[in-house]
């Protein structure tokens, strides 16, 4: 059911852009786990094609051990 409706959201909806198409494997682990390994191809305006581009969607950040100090433990 989630599958369904990312790849709704994904091809119908755009929420990346413009998908020109998109394949999938659905993989199970050893407790017979499902996930999915999903590869979105996107119109040219919405292709991620330099390091900066990706940059731009991603960021990751280290916790502050002095406002969030279990967290930074966690992590």
């Amino acid at each position: 059911m989630k599958k369904k409706e990312l790849l709704n959201d994904i091809y119908n909806v755009g929420i990346f852009g413009k998908a020109v198409a998109y394949v999938y494997t659905i993989e199970f682990q050893k407790r017979g786990l499902p996930h999915v390994h999903l590869l979105i191809i996107l119109r040219h305006p919405f292709k991620l094609l330099t390091t900066d581009d990706v940059d731009s969607c991603i960021s990751a950040q280290w916790t502050d051990p002095e406002t969030q100090p279990l967290l930074f433990r966690t992590v």
